[in-house]
C-alpha cells in the first residue's frame, strides 16, 4: 500500500514523501511484560531498542 501511494504522489507531481516504518519487535515494557508461552527470554523476540526506532523515524521525517 505504501509503495502504491508513493507512486500515485510521484505520478501526480506532488512533492510528498511516503515512508513506512515497521520495526518489528521493540524492547519496551510491553515486550518485557508480555505473556509469551514457551519463550524463556521474551526480550529476545523484541530485539530493537526504542532509541534506534526513534532515530529511524526522525531520519524518515527529515527533509
Amino acid at each position: 500500500m505504501t509503495e502504491a501511494l508513493r507512486e500515485e504522489m510521484l505520478i501526480a507531481g506532488h512533492k510528498v514523501r511516503v515512508t513506512v516504518v515497521d520495526p518489528g519487535g521493540v524492547k519496551t515494557a510491553i515486550a518485557r511484560n508480555a505473556r509469551v508461552s514457551g519463550i524463556e527470554d521474551k526480550e529476545a523476540v523484541a530485539d530493537l531498542r526504542m532509541e534506534s526506532v526513534a532515530a529511524l523515524v526522525q531520519l524518515a521525517l527529515t527533509p
